[in-house]
C-alpha cells in the first residue's frame, strides 16, 4: 500500500449552495437569495472542492480513508467503521437531504486496520450498525465525500475512521499516535494507492451578517464571537498547509505566503501547535484531523517520502471557516 497524497475538505452544507449552476434546483434556489459576501464566498469553496475531487481522481486511489470528526463517536476510542458498506444524506437543519451518498466499504481492510492500532497500543474500537445494513453517514462524511466520489473513474473502496470525544492534550496525544500508526500500516500493505481524507471546519468563532437561520449557528450552543482568535487561527491552519515561513507568525502581515513548494513538516508544525494553542477560543472540529495528517505526513517524510503542498482556499461565509488543501506525494 503507498500513500499517494491526502485532501483536507470541508463538511459545511452551505457548499453546495455555492454552484449556481447545481442540479439539485434546491442549491440553486438557495444560491440565488445569497448576499454577495456569502455568494462569493461559498462559490470559491464549491470550486475549490471540485477541484480537490478532480485531484484526487487522477491520483487513481484504490482505497480512501476518511477521519471524521462527526461520525459515530466514542468517549475515549478512536472507531473503525466495520460495516460493508456506508449510506447517508448531507441534511443539515432540515435541508440538504436530497444530496445522498452511497460507498463501498473495504470491512476486510478494517479489521486489519482495527488489529494494527490495537497492537500499536491505541485505543481503538469497532463500530458496526445494524447488522448487513448500511453504516449511517451525515454531512460530516458526505460533504467532503461526494466531492471526491463524483469525480473517481476507477473502483474505489473507503475506510472510515471516526475521532473519538476526548479532549485536550490527551486528545493531541491520541491523534498523532493515530497519525503515526495509519502510516505504518500504509506502508505495510502492498499494491494499493491510498488517499487520506480530512473533513474539518476551522473556527466556529467568526461574526456573521448573515441573517438566515439556516446558516446560523444554533441559539443553544451559546458560541461566543471571538473575531481574532477565529481570524489567527485560520491563518495558522493555513501556514500549517503551506509551510510558511514562522517568522510570519508574529507578523501582522495577513498574506500567508510558502517559502517554496515542499512540504516541510518540522516549520508546519509551528503553525499546527499555535493553531492549538488558540483553539480553546477558536473552536474548530478540524483541528483533530489535522493532527492526525500531520502525524502521518510528518512519518511518511522521515522514511524518505516528500509532498508538495497545494492550497486552494480558505473561506468564513458565516460564524465558521472552511479550507480546502492538498498534499500530493513527489515522484
Amino acid at each position: 500500500m503507498v500513500l499517494v497524497g491526502s485532501v483536507v475538505l470541508p463538511h459545511g452544507t452551505m457548499i453546495f449552495d455555492g454552484d449556481p449552476n447545481s442540479s439539485n434546483e434546491a442549491c440553486r434556489q438557495r444560491h440565488g437569495a445569497l448576499d454577495d459576501g456569502m455568494k462569493t464566498a461559498c462559490s470559491n469553496l464549491y470550486k475549490a472542492c471540485s477541484s480537490a475531487g478532480e485531484e484526487v481522481s487522477r491520483m487513481t486511489p484504490d482505497l480512501v480513508i476518511l477521519h471524521t470528526p462527526h461520525g459515530i463517536s466514542l468517549s475515549r476510542s478512536v472507531g473503525v467503521y466495520l460495516n460493508p458498506t456506508a449510506a447517508g444524506t448531507a441534511e443539515w437543519n432540515d435541508c440538504w437531504g436530497d444530496i445522498k451518498l452511497e460507498l463501498p466499504v473495504d470491512n476486510v481492510l478494517a479489521n486489519q486496520l482495527l488489529a494494527h492500532l490495537s497492537d500499536s497500543g491505541i485505543d481503538a474500537q469497532g463500530i458496526c450498525c445494524f447488522t448487513n445494513y448500511d453504516a449511517p453517514l451525515r454531512w460530516g462524511e458526505v460533504v467532503p465525500l461526494w466531492f471526491i466520489q463524483k469525480n473517481l473513474k476507477n473502483p474505489t473502496k473507503y475506510l472510515i475512521i471516526s475521532q473519538s470525544l476526548l479532549r485536550g492534550e490527551e486528545a493531541v496525544k491520541q491523534r498523532v499516535c493515530l497519525g503515526r500508526a495509519l502510516s505504518a500500516f500504509v506502508d505495510s500493505l502492498s499494491d494499493t494507492r491510498v488517499v487520506l481524507a480530512i473533513s474539518g471546519d476551522l473556527s466556529h468563532t467568526h461574526p456573521h451578517s448573515c441573517d438566515d437561520p439556516l446558516y446560523q449557528p444554533n441559539p443553544r450552543w451559546n458560541i461566543a464571537v471571538d473575531q481574532e482568535a477565529a481570524g489567527m487561527f485560520g491563518r495558522c491552519t493555513e501556514g500549517w498547509a503551506k509551510s510558511a515561513p514562522t517568522d510570519l507568525l508574529t507578523s501582522p502581515v495577513e498574506d500567508i505566503q510558502a517559502s517554496g513548494e515542499i512540504w516541510d513538516p518540522v516549520v508546519s508544525e509551528q503553525w499546527l501547535k499555535r493553531a492549538d494553542e488558540l483553539h480553546p477560543k477558536a473552536l474548530s472540529c478540524g483541528i483533530g484531523g489535522f493532527w492526525v495528517l500531520h502525524a502521518m505526513l510528518y512519518s511518511q517524510v522521515e522514511r524518505g517520502v516528500s509532498f508538495s503542498h497545494r492550497f486552494l482556499a480558505r473561506e468564513a461565509p458565516t460564524y465558521y471557516g472552511m479550507m480546502v488543501t492538498l498534499f500530493l506525494k513527489r515522484l
